[in-house]
């Protein structure tokens, strides 16, 4: 066993985020969506505290965001868009 990199931790952190995420979408009951959220967010941390991020600077992200992109307290789904050239900032495409 040995201590990873700075830069190898990022990444099986980064790994990390996408297997529980996985495990977010497979739960079957309530208790079981805490525990996996309970994960997630634990990873989430270790990897803001990696990069030095600081609890103000992501409230005020969080903030900027709901600003820019909205919410999800309306519960709306979009059907169709004419946005051809439309890419999510998550694709690497």
């Amino acid at each position: 066993m040995r201590s990873a990199t700075p830069l190898e931790f990022e990444h099986e952190l980064l790994k990390k985020i996408e297997e529980e995420s996985r495990g977010v979408r497979k739960v079957l009951t309530r208790d079981e969506l805490k525990d996996e959220l309970a994960d997630l967010l634990a990873v989430i941390r270790e990897l803001q505290a990696l990069k030095k991020i600081t609890p103000s600077e992501m409230k005020t992200a969080i903030k900027d965001n709901l600003k820019k992109k909205g919410g999800f307290t309306k519960r709306l789904y979009l059907l169709w868009s004419s946005d051809d050239g439309y890419r999510s900032n998550e694709s690497r495409v």
